[in-house]
């Protein structure tokens, strides 16, 4: 079933409480949770795909970090995905 919950700050976040992914939203998309203005009013569906339970990390450069030394010339910022 969808939860929605007001977190304050006039924003509500919206998941399954089935530990699905919920679908929707702006924009059109596949999320685990969603976190919207109020104002909003987005809308979400349950589907049948679980959330994945451990996050993805991907390197921006391709590479493993473990693979170079770690200099002040090659040292990216990476990001943290959820998938």
């Amino acid at each position: 079933m969808i939860v929605q919950e007001n977190i304050g700050n006039d924003l509500v976040k919206t998941y399954s409480d089935q530990g699905m992914m919920i679908q929707g939203g702006f924009p059109e998309g596949l999320y685990a949770e969603a976190i919207d203005p109020i104002s909003a009013g987005r809308t979400y569906i349950e589907t049948d795909i679980p959330v994945p339970e451990e996050e993805q990390h991907i390197d921006l450069v391709g590479a493993s970090t473990s693979s170079f030394e770690s200099t002040p010339e090659n040292v990216v910022e990476a990001s943290t995905v959820s998938l």
